[in-house]
């Protein structure tokens, strides 16, 4: 791994754990509210043996599915957690040296 690729490296980190706060700047209007988890829960009206085909919860499916936003909190926390990593796995430390 040359210099120039570590150095690059620690800088996305210096502005992932916000001594530069552009990046997540950047990156806010990219993800906030974009990034969704789909939730599958069974309906509360129904039962596989008993439903109702005009269900306002599930249509007679007997479950129903609806997303959650993930928080832009969280995902903060995943990219730093993952940059973090990456540079861990890399042989990279804090101060831009590099470790075999």
């Amino acid at each position: 791994m040359n210099n120039e690729r570590i150095g690059q490296a620690v800088t996305i980190l210096d502005l992932i754990e916000g001594k530069q706060g552009d990046l997540y700047s950047t990156l806010k209007p990219l993800l906030i509210g974009e990034q969704t988890v789909a939730i599958t829960r069974e309906c509360i009206e129904c039962t596989e043996d008993d439903f109702d085909e005009d269900c306002e919860i599930c249509g007679g499916k007997c479950e129903y599915q609806y997303n959650v936003v993930i928080p832009w909190t969280t995902q903060k926390e995943t990219i730093a957690m993952t940059f973090k990593y990456l540079l861990k796995i890399a042989g990279v430390d804090k101060g831009g040296k590099h470790h075999a």
